[in-house]
């Protein structure tokens, strides 16, 4: 093989390579089921489910609804970030109830701050 040939061949290689590694397959919904889990999601979410009692969240079963959510969403975003994709999984989420630790309806206040 001639050095101009060699040098033909090395670059279709390499082209072939940076293709192939471009086109990364989303992993499957087993895969994303074992890495995002309940203890996941509330790590996650610490920071805005710090007013939320915890064991109330997993007996009204939102916290399923927000596993889902944060699947759904990973799901979304694993190649590229979409934004109407995202808020279109509100429906998730629309009837959530989210006990507060002083036992207070923390969607009710927010729905009463928002009328004044």
């Amino acid at each position: 093989m001639n050095f101009i040939a060699m040098r033909l061949w090395k670059s279709s290689a390499i082209q072939s390579i940076e293709e192939q590694s471009e086109q990364i397959l989303a992993p499957s919904r087993n895969d994303i089921n074992e890495f995002i889990t309940q203890k996941v999601v509330v790590k996650a979410l610490k920071r805005y489910l710090s007013g939320a009692n915890i064991e109330k969240l997993k007996k009204c079963e939102t916290i399923d609804q927000l596993i889902k959510l944060t699947r759904e969403i990973f799901k979304i975003c694993f190649n590229a970030y979409n934004t109407k994709a995202i808020k279109d999984l509100d429906y998730l989420t629309i009837n959530c109830k989210i006990p507060s630790k002083s036992g207070k309806n923390i969607d009710s206040i927010a729905t009463y701050a928002k009328q004044y």
